[in-house]
């Protein structure tokens, strides 16, 4: 079963702690709160206790990060084709999420950022 993205931030906003109040949000599928309702609070509360540290990073949408992910990926995008690679192997895209969240200080940092990667993208940069 596929939840709406509507539904999914709703739990991580509200984080439900007990099957009934899963259960009370009438959006919710009763057939999924019946069969999995008890692991949806348990996934919650595992997430809310997770440090910051080991949260996600995300580029939000229609942010200057969105914009500068959106040139870093056309460049990915055309090496790639011109290495004959596929850009998800060339360079992924938690990569470069990453790198466009954390910018790197240095051409180490990014060397040591892409990893077995950089020698193949430098050389063709």
């Amino acid at each position: 079963m596929v939840l709406s993205d509507g539904l999914m931030f709703g739990l991580a906003r509200n984080r439900p702690g007990t099957v009934q109040s899963v259960h009370n949000n009438r959006r919710f599928p009763r057939s999924l709160v019946k069969k999995h309702g008890q692991a949806i609070v348990d996934t919650i509360q595992r997430g809310a206790e997770r440090p910051e540290w080991a949260w996600p990073m995300v580029v939000g949408r229609r942010t200057p990060n969105s914009r500068v992910l959106a040139v870093a990926v056309a460049a990915c995008d055309w090496l790639a084709e011109d290495l004959g690679f596929g850009r998800q192997f060339l360079v992924p895209d938690e990569t470069l999420s990453d790198l466009v969240i954390q910018r790197p200080s240095s051409l180490a940092d990014v060397e040591q950022r892409l990893g077995w990667r950089a020698p193949r993208v430098a050389l063709s940069v």
